[in-house]
């Protein structure tokens, strides 16, 4: 019996194997066929909650939301972004590997080979990409599909010679056959790996510590756990420690529930560079440490893929970063089913957390202002803008049966 049992075992395997072989080798046969191109000139982007959004024409499809990530390895499109329309089913290549987010979690994918995807950084035609199910159909920020660091790998035949220029001052991306004038610039200590993702080397408090250069993270520095322990122990008092808590993990695969958390200290990117305070977060399922957006926006960015370079030019029209509403006193709202805004997440000790609003709570107003499901993501927007000093607006919320009017 027991030998009839390893024998079937034994041909199980090998059949997966042959499968497997074939769609392997489909997959690399198909990836002879892609072509990219790159365009001189620069390329307005959109800066959306605090992340970089560039038009792309997806086949017969136009004006689909990209999310420029250079923290991300592979690029890839939603599956509910009108694919429909265009997609063979003949045509998907099944059964390839899982992406996984920075936090951990995974989700399978599939590809298909696309004609033409255009944007005004560049075209690329028989572009074979994955495709993965949007774990978000209903946000107000939802995407189409994200460009990543596959695309200007360094070890890329394509773009190795080329210079990708980032300008945070009047919100452009530019690639350049060449170096510009580099008089006000400062290079910075990098290390480029061979899937296109860039390391920053910065010191955080007193530590050094190596992070990706993440143009898809809004926020200013995620860290991993063990990382963020290291910073506590480090001489960073734990008296700026604070947590957030119900769904506050952001990723490409959507929200989860988990705890943040958050301490504030200083971080160095070269002798002339330094930013403080920089806001750092963490939770137990982040696998990466990263430099998001909330600290990149006060550069221009060069990224020399001919000699694996990065150089930084102070912003001379950063601002500073401005807090929301939801920020300052300490909560998140999200648009859920039925276009309602219910409370995500809540931080402890903060306005609203004393003030006694809690996770789940759906929102139906603020300072008299009803949410009305038509129009329910401008509203969002319109709540984030207001005055965070005031410590007389009212929210008034559903729990269960009850309707509660709070002060925050």
């Amino acid at each position: 019996m027991l030998y009839y049992m390893i024998k079937i075992t034994f041909y199980l395997i090998l059949v997966v194997l042959f499968f497997s072989s074939c769609t392997f080798f489909k997959l690399a046969k198909q990836l002879d066929d892609e072509e990219k191109e790159f365009y001189t000139g620069k390329h307005k982007f959109e800066f959306v909650n605090n992340q970089i959004q560039i038009v792309t024409n997806v086949e017969t499809i136009s004006n689909k939301r990209f999310l420029f990530d250079l923290g991300a390895p592979v690029s890839f499109i939603y599956n509910n972004a009108d694919l429909d329309r265009i997609i063979i089913k003949e045509n998907l290549i099944r059964g390839i590997g899982k992406l996984k987010s920075a936090d951990g979690q995974t989700l399978k994918r599939y590809y298909y080979k696309f004609k033409y995807l255009e944007n005004g950084l560049f075209v690329v035609r028989n572009f074979l990409m994955p495709v993965i199910d949007s774990p978000d159909t209903i946000s107000c920020y939802r995407l189409d599909g994200l460009w990543g660091s596959n695309v200007f790998s360094s070890e890329s035949k394509d773009t190795k010679n080329k210079v990708l220029l980032i300008s945070m001052q009047d919100s452009t991306l530019a690639v350049l056959d060449s170096l510009p004038d580099l008089t006000d610039w400062i290079k910075i200590g990098t290390r480029f790996n061979s899937f296109g993702h860039i390391y920053i080397k910065t010191n955080i408090g007193d530590n050094e510590q190596e992070l990706i250069l993440d143009t898809g993270f809004g926020g200013d520095v995620i860290v991993n756990a063990e990382t963020f322990k290291r910073l506590l122990n480090s001489g960073l008092t734990d008296s700026s420690l604070t947590q957030t808590y119900g769904h506050v993990v952001g990723s490409l695969l959507g929200f989860r529930y988990d705890t943040t958390y958050n301490i504030n200290t200083g971080i160095r990117l070269s002798e002339q560079l330094e930013v403080n305070p920089v806001s750092v977060r963490s939770t137990k399922q982040l696998r990466v440490n990263a430099l998001g957006m909330g600290v990149l926006q006060r550069f221009n960015i060069i990224v020399d893929y001919q000699n694996k370079s990065v150089y930084l030019q102070p912003n001379p029209g950063f601002q500073g970063n401005e807090k929301s509403f939801f920020f300052n006193k300490g909560f998140g709202l999200s648009k859920q089913a039925h276009s309602r805004l219910v409370v995500i997440n809540i931080r402890s000790e903060s306005v609203a957390d004393i003030a006694g609003l809690r996770i789940g709570d759906i929102v139906l107003s603020v300072n008299g202002v009803t949410v009305e499901s038509d129009f329910a993501c401008e509203q969002l927007l319109f709540y984030s803008k207001l005055d965070s000093h005031k410590n007389d607006n009212e929210v008034v919320v559903q729990r269960g049966d009850e309707t509660i009017r709070i002060t925050l």
